[in-house]
């Protein structure tokens, strides 16, 4: 058996502690033995680590580790991945790719002729229910695409802060809804959406939204309808379906435990509470698929042109609910 695979963890936000906990207790092919950002000492205590700071750099660089995991804001990936690139440090960065797509066609096509290992981690690609939902689709079992639609929906706003530097709801939660709708049907030729802010005023301040719609039309002609929202307080709730010509795929559900209970005049059941819970499996399949094929020395299954794909579209998006008007890509 191969030594585990040495990574160093970039980034001490709330995903940042996930990816840890995950990484030191769910992946065996993998060692954390690195962690940079604004609470690395803190992380590293929890989890034994004994290399660690703030500057990025310092991990990136550190001869120990092999491999970078960026979990980072978003405003900074683009500039870590390059980093971790001329280190010779192949990585697995969070979603979204960047704020803005501007000067990232020619950055991909120096990453794709570089023959670099970037992963993008577009997680619910690695969710078991969508991984049978492709095996199906792929077979045709459906026929032919027709309808591609998603939900997502969480229970309540992340904090101001957050949203402040997030890229907004259609760049920072709809991005998930982008890739897999590349995912199952191919590139998307035009995109409308419209917008609202039905409950949480304080995002007036920021130009964003709480609600939203998005309308795809595919190269293929086939249609897709993306709701997204910040108030589902009744639980989280993502769902993702791929309507066909001779039938339908469906993934998602809303209980967290399959329990009922019956009381005189009703029945009711828990609801999932948030993504952590939702994706775990997915986020440790991602993860020990990012160590295997790196280990391996496979390609990478979720490049950086899905990740500059996906942001194209987000970006349109934005464009088409601020001005109100369809936009090609």
């Amino acid at each position: 058996m191969k030594n585990p695979l040495r990574v160093g963890l970039i980034g001490t936000g709330r995903l940042g502690w996930y990816y840890a906990e995950l990484l030191r207790t769910q992946i065996p092919e993998a060692n954390l033995v690195a962690i940079a950002g604004h609470k690395a000492e803190e992380i590293s205590k929890d989890w034994g680590i004994s290399i660690w700071s703030q500057d990025r750099k310092a991990i990136i660089n550190h001869p120990l580790v092999q491999a970078i995991v960026i979990v980072s804001n978003t405003g900074t990936h683009v500039e870590f991945i390059d980093e971790a690139i001329m280190a010779g440090k192949p990585v697995l960065c969070e979603k979204p790719l960047a704020l803005e797509s501007v000067g990232l066609g020619a950055a991909a096509k120096r990453v794709e002729d570089s023959g670099a290992y970037v992963q993008l981690a577009f997680m619910r690609r690695y969710d078991p229910a969508i991984q049978e939902m492709k095996r199906l689709h792929e077979q045709e079992t459906i026929g032919n695409n027709v309808l591609f639609k998603s939900t997502s929906r969480d229970k309540a706003l992340p904090t101001i802060e957050y949203c402040r530097t997030s890229g907004g709801l259609l760049l920072d939660m709809a991005i998930h809804d982008f890739d897999l709708a590349r995912y199952f049907f191919g590139q998307v030729h035009s995109v409308t959406a419209t917008g609202a802010i039905n409950v949480y005023d304080e995002l007036v301040d920021i130009n964003d939204v709480d609600n939203a719609i998005v309308m795809l039309e595919f190269k293929s002609g086939a249609l897709g309808v993306i709701d997204v929202s910040r108030c589902a307080h009744y639980g989280y709730d993502v769902h993702t379906e791929v309507l066909g010509s001779r039938g339908m795929l469906r993934a998602g559900y809303y209980e967290q435990t399959a329990v009922k209970l019956f009381t005189e005049g009703s029945i009711s059941h828990d609801v999932v509470p948030d993504f952590a819970y939702r994706y775990k499996d997915a986020f440790r399949l991602q993860l020990s698929d990012f160590v295997w094929n790196v280990s391996a020395g496979h390609k990478s299954p979720v490049t950086y042109r899905d990740g500059l794909e996906a942001l194209y579209i987000a970006e349109a998006a934005n464009r088409s609910m601020k001005t109100g008007k369809r936009v090609e890509l």
